[in-house]
C-alpha cells in the first residue's frame, strides 16, 4: 500500500497541474488547485465513510485507507509545496 499510495498522490499532483495548464490558468491558480485537490480527497473520503456505512459513532474501517492517504499526502505535499512555492 505504501508505494502505490505515493504514486497515486504524485499522479494526482501532476494531473491537476497539467489540467490547470491545459485550461490556461495562472500559476497561482495551478498551485492552488493541485494542493487543494490532494488535500480534499482524503477529507471527503473520511467524511463520507460513516455516511455510506451508516455509522453513528466513530469511523468505520473503510475510512482507514483515506486516513492513511491523508497523513501520507501531507508528508509528500510539503516538499512539493516547497518546490513550487516561489516558482513563477
Amino acid at each position: 500500500m505504501g508505494l502505490e499510495l505515493v504514486l497515486i498522490i504524485m499522479a494526482l499532483f501532476i494531473f491537476s497541474i497539467l489540467t490547470s495548464k491545459l485550461l490556461k490558468l495562472s500559476w497561482f491558480d495551478t498551485k492552488t488547485i493541485s494542493i487543494e485537490t490532494s488535500i480534499q480527497n482524503s477529507t471527503t473520503a473520511i467524511t463520507l465513510a460513516p455516511i455510506i456505512m451508516g455509522t453513528a459513532v466513530g469511523l468505520p474501517a473503510i475510512a482507514l485507507p483515506a486516513a492513511v492517504y491523508g497523513v501520507l499526502m501531507y508528508v509528500i505535499a510539503l516538499p512539493v509545496i516547497a518546490l513550487i512555492r516561489n516558482k513563477n
